[in-house]
């Protein structure tokens, strides 16, 4: 990932470029260099796939509370948040197979909650 610097901000794609921006910073990364259909086909991706479902539901998860906390106008720092969350939410689907409801114990240590 890297900075645009200069007046001329972008956003889309040039060739194997993405420009986007996120927050107040404008950003641009290369290309992946794995084709989509290899990943969810080939079995040597098959431990990419398995990872890509635990990052999936974590993020999923991590949305529903952070829209919880939406009506009550809690502040938080954007996409700091959703990363520590979907952090969480990964070791405990990895070490328990689902979210527990003993992943409360970790979230106390969450700055928003007062840890």
């Amino acid at each position: 990932m890297a900075f645009q610097e200069g007046k001329i901000k972008l956003v889309g794609k040039i060739g194997d470029l993405s420009f986007y921006k996120r927050g107040a910073d404008y950003l641009v990364r290369a290309k992946g260099r794995f084709d989509g259909k290899r990943i969810k086909t080939e079995p040597q991706f098959e431990e990419a796939r398995k990872n890509n479902s635990i990052f999936g539901r974590a993020s999923k998860a991590s949305k529903l509370l952070r829209e919880a906390f939406r009506p009550m106008h809690v502040p938080f720092p954007e996409g700091a948040l959703h990363n520590q969350l979907t952090k969480i939410f990964m070791e405990a689907i990895r070490r328990d197979g689902e979210i527990m409801p003993s992943v409360l114990e970790e979230l106390s240590g969450l700055k928003f909650l007062g840890g």
